[in-house]
């Protein structure tokens, strides 16, 4: 083959004078390959699936599942892909029906974005989303509610339901709440180990009760748990409720509770005389101070010695002590609390155990008088009722302890010495007022 040099050099000779010779010759272009049309290639195959809709939109959760409605489909044919490298998700062949096609998102989808797209094996594509994402699951609260009626120290029932839960299963009985409801989860129950359902979210129900009412913030805590068991990334979850006021019920007359009291005589003196009419006609023991309870003691020629107690009240669920009164009245300068008088040699001992000493003129307070649990009623040693089955308040029995010293002798008190008398020595205790709180439409004592 001649060099392109010589062909040059021949082709010089061969032009008339004056002519100019290239010294490179022209290249004839390459012709171009032709192109792909891809979309005409698309019409070329089968049309693709008929979809009415999808769901989750926007995003789908790692673990969770895409179901697709339409007609038509071929689940053993059904393809489906996301983002740029064509992330490929399994089809639920089992599951799926020609109008419903199941799709898993595996663990490994996390991060893969971009165009959705679905198609039968062999025909044309069909874009259902340009943005769509695949996620880790983002844990929130679907429901929380106690019911209707929701009253302070009412045993109800928290149902909680938490959407894209992160977890395989949750150890109920671990859970813990906070907040600003003062919400008690009820002891000595097991709740059990819910699983995670198959559209990601979990459910489960404790018993409890609130410690206050108005509107609230309810603070849920929990640890999910993977499928082996071990715990996972701590999880707070809080929701708004509204616990309803309580409703006052007030004994401005106290008299209506000396049924309810139980009043008894536990100890006497010898000699005393704690209960009935005196020969004067003046009452002793329970004897109402106008419409109010009340207990009186008496003087005589001989010291006088009297202890009574009142039985325990347990209130009704949700009722509580709101606030309680007493008054003491004294005759003369005989007459006292037992204990007041020192020539008095007695101790209430076991008589008083388990039981509030009443002193009026030290205004003793409402959480004096009451105990509370939701497991046992315990005061000073001495159990009421145990396994309780929800939050219980219990009035204290009481134990009003009264004494006098003989009218007959000479008295040495702080005001001086008193000889004999015949004047008379008297002191009396008075519940002035209860008021109790709780549920409407209760019928008290």
């Amino acid at each position: 083959m001649k060099s392109l040099l010589a062909l040059a050099l021949a082709a010089a000779l061969a032009a008339p004078a004056g002519a100019q010779i290239p010294v490179n010759p022209p290249v004839k272009a390459a012709t171009p390959r032709p192109t792909l049309n891809t979309e005409f290639a698309q019409s070329l195959l089968p049309a693709a699936p008929d979809v009415a809709d999808w769901q989750p939109r926007n995003r789908a959760v790692a673990g969770g599942k895409i179901v697709i409605t339409g007609t038509g489909f071929r689940p053993q044919d059904f393809e489906a892909v996301v983002g740029a490298s064509k992330y490929k998700l399994p089809v639920r062949v089992g599951s799926s029906t020609p109008t419903r096609i199941e799709l898993d998102v595996p663990a490994d989808a996390l991060g893969v974005s971009g165009a959705f797209l679905v198609a039968h094996h062999g025909t044309q594509a069909r874009t259902l989303d340009t943005t769509y994402r695949l996620d880790q699951p983002t844990p929130a609260l679907a429901e929380m509610g106690a019911g209707s009626a929701v009253f302070p120290y009412v045993k109800k029932s928290v149902h909680v339901k938490v959407r894209e839960f992160p977890g395989a299963k949750l150890d109920v009985d671990a859970v813990t709440f906070g907040g600003t409801c003062g919400f008690h989860k009820q002891p000595g129950i097991s709740y059990g180990t819910p699983n995670r359902a198959q559209d990601l979210s979990l459910e489960f129900t404790v018993q409890g009760w609130f410690g206050q009412a108005g509107t609230c913030r309810l603070e849920v805590r929990f640890n999910p748990l993977a499928a082996d068991g071990s715990s996972l990334s701590r999880v707070t979850l809080d929701g708004e409720l509204r616990i309803e006021a309580p409703v006052t019920y007030s004994f401005s007359s106290t008299d209506d509770l000396k049924s309810r009291f139980g009043t008894t005589l536990v100890h006497f003196g010898l000699g005393s005389i704690c209960t009935g009419t005196l020969p004067n006609g003046a009452k002793v023991g329970v004897d109402d101070d106008g419409a109010d309870f009340s207990v009186v003691i008496r003087g005589g020629p001989l010291e006088v010695g009297c202890s009574f107690r009142t039985k325990e009240w347990i209130l009704p669920e949700g009722v509580r002590l709101k606030e309680i009164e007493w008054d003491s009245k004294r005759t003369g300068n005989r007459c006292g609390l037992e204990g007041t008088f020192t020539s008095m040699q007695f101790s209430p001992g076991p008589l008083s155990r388990g039981a509030l000493t009443v002193k009026p003129d030290a205004s003793p307070s409402v959480s004096d008088h009451v105990v509370f649990s939701d497991k046992e009623l315990v005061f000073d040693g001495q159990s009421f009722k145990s396994n309780l089955s929800r939050p219980t308040t219990m009035i204290k029995p009481l134990y009003l302890g009264m004494q006098c010293v003989s009218m007959a002798t000479v008295l040495t008190n702080s005001s001086g010495t008193h000889g004999p008398t015949l004047d008379p020595q008297a002191y009396r205790i008075t519940l002035k007022k209860l008021v109790l709180e709780g549920p409407p439409n209760l019928t008290l004592p």
